[in-house]
């Protein structure tokens, strides 16, 4: 990201022209997006500091989004949890089909990340399968925000709950997020 090259520089004193800026492509495929009825949220996240600490925040919404399930792609599932929540469901690893059945299935996809650095590749899934994403400010570094501001919503994390039931209340809007990437 942008802010990584300058942060390279600045810690490491790397000749800025040495630095390239690599965009993600976005692959959108016709999946099928079938989110409209859905009361599906989508996490992708590896067993990783950042994702753990997303992942506790999920389950503090899950808590009070009863109504929501939450599925958590990724090998968060090895994560050890003080209490199971039986609206949240942890696929673990799973094949290309399966994450594709998950996320077109799901009406939103959260990036609820307060720390790391480079650029969420889970974004880039959500974007290929036309998944409005809800993210917090440091989730969307390194995208072009422009490209992606009509299916994006950004968020401090102590929003997300509210932010979900506003979103799940304009269904009529989420296929036209859908189709505009």
């Amino acid at each position: 990201t942008p802010e990584d090259r300058d942060l390279m520089k600045s810690i490491y004193g790397v000749n800025k022209n040495k630095l390239f800026l690599v965009p993600h492509q976005v692959d959108v495929k016709e999946y099928g997006w079938n989110g409209k009825d859905s009361k599906s949220i989508a996490f992708i996240g590896s067993l990783y500091e950042a994702n753990i600490i997303a992942l506790r925040e999920i389950e503090k919404m899950a808590e009070g989004l009863q109504e929501f399930e939450f599925h958590i792609i990724g090998s968060l599932k090895n994560y050890p949890r003080k209490k199971k929540l039986k609206n949240i469901v942890y696929h673990g690893t799973v094949s290309d089909e399966e994450k594709d059945r998950i996320l077109n299935e799901s009406f939103l996809a959260l990036n609820p990340v307060t720390m790391g650095s480079g650029r969420n590749v889970k974004m880039v899934d959500y974007m290929s399968h036309g998944l409005p994403i809800l993210t917090t400010p440091l989730g969307a570094r390194g995208f072009n925000l422009d490209e992606i501001k009509d299916i994006i919503f950004i968020e401090e994390i102590d929003k997300f709950k509210e932010k979900i039931m506003e979103i799940s209340s304009k269904r009529e809007i989420l296929p036209d997020l859908s189709r505009k990437i």
